[in-house]
């Protein structure tokens, strides 16, 4: 399973690297794969329906942060394409990805919500969520997309997204996708 690997892939990338990242005082521990795991939906009382994050971070008791990884390579789509469950653009992200974020946000208390999607070396890279570019093409290595979901014209929580080349040397693009995590976390 693919996304298992990337999810594996990119959460030892982030153990590996959480001094530089998240400063020297983060306990590993606080850095959880595939835990903790949320009741999502009941029934008479009882859960049926869990949620576990891909990566769950606990920078302090109010500051958290949901992780989720999508081995979906960014290949281009027709603009006839009928596939109600691909957002508009040359770029496909499915409108679920961004639920599941939104969803574990909330019942994670995150403040931040990062997707880690693998690109597709030497193709188009733009991605777009409903007319708004995730990454243009002359900026898509250097510099994740910042966005904030809001209600009632208040803003819940941020989201970053960031589209990793995987190709070339495995130490430039550790470090670029180290540095891109950083930027997330900054205002």
């Amino acid at each position: 399973d693919m996304n298992k690997l990337f999810e594996q892939f990119i959460a030892n990338l982030i153990k590996r690297n959480s001094s530089t990242i998240f400063g020297s005082g983060l306990p590993r521990e606080n850095i959880m794969i595939q835990e903790p795991k949320r009741n999502f939906l009941y029934k008479d009382g009882e859960p049926t329906v869990f949620t576990i994050p891909d990566i769950f971070i606990e920078l302090s008791s109010d500051n958290r942060i949901i992780i989720d990884t999508k081995y979906q390579i960014m290949n281009g789509i027709e603009d006839n394409d009928d596939d109600e469950h691909g957002l508009v653009g040359r770029k496909k992200v499915k409108n679920p990805h961004l639920y599941q974020v939104y969803t574990y946000s909330k019942l994670y208390n995150a403040n931040l919500a990062i997707i880690i999607y693998p690109l597709e070396s030497k193709s188009q890279n733009e991605i777009e969520i409903n007319g708004i570019k995730i990454n243009d093409i002359n900026d898509t290595l250097t510099h994740p997309q910042k966005y904030t979901f809001e209600k009632g014209g208040t803003a819940e929580f941020k989201m970053c997204g960031i589209s990793m080349d995987l190709s070339g040397d495995r130490k430039i693009w550790e470090n670029r996708l180290v540095k891109n995590l950083r930027e997330c976390l900054c205002d």
